[in-house]
């Protein structure tokens, strides 16, 4: 076999086209291979010049890149990634990544230009099925979390509407026992005010007769008015009646102080150490009214160190629990609330004696809209919005039940909380170190102290407002103990002292 022919064998046995092409861009050499990528046969494609395989928008200066890349006898490897389009026969395009090397012809000793080719169609497509995904899923994503932030608004408004309507039914049931109290103090007020009349009248009465002595008709008088108001039942039930106006009035002073204790407005950031047993009182007290008759609540706690926390979060947590405890109680039945120390941490666990939980919804009661109430009655949120609130503490819930048996919701609370984990500063005048000494104090009573007067001088400054005389002075009378109390009827009082305020 001759050289040539054996040269060509070689070739044509190689599975990928290759083409030799002389400095002047002329085809030299081509395998079969390359001859059925182009779809030209071999003597058509050897007549050829190189850019006739390359389309028209990328022949200007192939020549010149050409002949440098002969001269300087560079290479290049397949698999660098540059993938390149070739004009085939039928006028399509066909992306092929490409390996260049230069030889030097045997007889003429002309350099020449070796290219062995790679179809990278099956490639090209799948890349561009990647980008389309890809672009598809990032389209996906954006319409993702648009729907999230939507979501995530309309959680927050029916999160909302779900507190709103716990604060009316909390504000009819705190209405109705405030009534009581204000009602007898208001008839005792009455009664007073004519016994005052009744009083005073004697005494002028008694003026005029020692104005007057030896007056029969002043002294028939006198003996019939005594005769009507009576002395001496009054000297038995006046200090009765005032006893009975007093518990009405610090009554209501308790009432007052619960509530706002429980709804105490923190901000969102407002960490602090909360005596977490006198919150359970506070929300007990606040929801007094909604206790039905023949619902027992049993209190079983343990010595607890403070807690930092949220308190108007932890106390809107208890406020779901209990209101669920409640609502699961039909009849008469027992509410038990214990809390103790685990470690570093404190568990509250709030049981009741009610229907229970079927088996097949435990795993759901936290998910937000689940209920198992009668429609219109609940948007099913106030359990998610408890488990929301303990897991932002980096705390737990968990629940047991037995189906007419009642169940057991337990909040597991950490007793510290790192700066990185509230997102927020220590509170003033804490150090790490006290931090951590309070996590490991654990026998601090929980019993608030006995004197809870704010010390005079650092009492905070209260306005009232109001166009009943009455009622501004019974406020007064609520508040004066812990607090500076500034008494207004007009609206322009109001704005005088809203003025002082700001210049001070």
């Amino acid at each position: 076999m001759k050289v040539a022919d054996l040269y060509l064998a070689l070739l044509d046995a190689l599975p990928d086209p290759v083409v030799l092409a002389d400095m002047q861009g002329h085809l030299v050499k081509v395998n079969k291979a390359a001859c059925d990528l182009f779809g030209y046969d071999r003597e058509t494609l050897e007549r050829m010049q190189v850019e006739d395989l390359i389309p028209s928008e990328m022949r200007a200066g192939h020549d010149r890149l050409r002949t440098g890349f002969v001269a300087g006898r560079f290479s290049r490897r397949m698999g660098v990634g540059k993938i390149f389009p070739v004009l085939c026969a039928d006028g399509s395009h066909l992306p092929v990544e490409i390996s260049i090397g230069t030889a030097t012809a045997a007889l003429t000793g002309e350099p020449l230009l070796a290219v062995t080719l790679a179809d990278r169609s099956e490639y090209t497509r799948m890349q561009a099925e990647r980008d389309a995904n890809l672009a598809a899923t990032v389209q996906a994503n954006q319409e993702l979390a648009s729907l999230n932030e939507r979501l995530e608004a309309t959680y927050g408004h029916l999160i909302h509407s779900e507190k709103m309507a716990a604060v009316g039914q909390l504000s009819a049931g705190i209405a109705h026992e405030l009534n009581n109290p204000i009602g007898f103090v208001s008839s005792n007020l009455a009664t007073l005010g004519r016994y005052a009349t009744g009083l005073l009248d004697l005494l002028l009465l008694q003026e005029r007769i020692a104005a007057h002595p030896g007056d029969a008709g002043l002294e028939d008088e006198l003996k019939q008015r005594r005769a009507a108001l009576d002395p001496e039942y009054l000297r038995d039930d006046l200090p009765d009646l005032i006893a009975d106006t007093t518990t009405g009035l610090q009554r209501v002073v308790k009432i007052i102080r619960d509530l706002v204790s429980f709804a105490s407005t923190d901000e969102v950031d407002d960490w602090r150490q909360v005596d977490i047993n006198q919150a359970l009182d506070e929300t007990l007290s606040v929801m007094q009214p909604l206790i039905r008759d023949g619902c027992e609540i049993r209190r079983a706690y343990g010595l607890l160190p403070p807690v930092l926390c949220q308190h108007s979060e932890i106390n809107q947590v208890f406020l779901g629990l209990l209101n669920n405890a409640l609502e699961a109680i039909d009849g008469p039945g027992v509410i038990t609330l214990r809390t103790e120390v685990s470690g570093d941490f404190v568990n509250i666990s709030i049981e009741d004696t009610g229907r229970g939980i079927a088996p097949e919804n435990l795993h759901r009661i936290f998910n937000p809209f689940f209920t198992t109430r009668p429609v219109g009655s609940g948007m099913g949120l106030g359990l998610s919005m408890v488990y929301g609130i303990v897991q932002r503490h980096h705390g737990n819930v968990t629940v047991a039940s037995t189906p007419g048996q009642g169940a057991t919701f337990t909040v597991t609370l950490p007793v510290q909380q790192t700066a990185a984990e509230r997102g927020g500063d220590l509170p003033a005048g804490e150090s790490p170190g006290a931090a951590a000494a309070g996590a490991q104090e654990c026998s601090v009573p929980s019993a608030p102290p006995a004197d809870t007067t704010v010390p005079a001088g650092k009492k905070p400054h209260v306005l009232v407002v109001d166009d009943n005389d009455s009622w501004l002075r019974m406020m007064q009378l609520f508040l004066q103990d812990n607090y500076r109390v500034t008494l207004a009827t007009t609206g322009r009082k109001r704005s005088d002292w809203s003025n002082r305020r700001r210049s001070t």
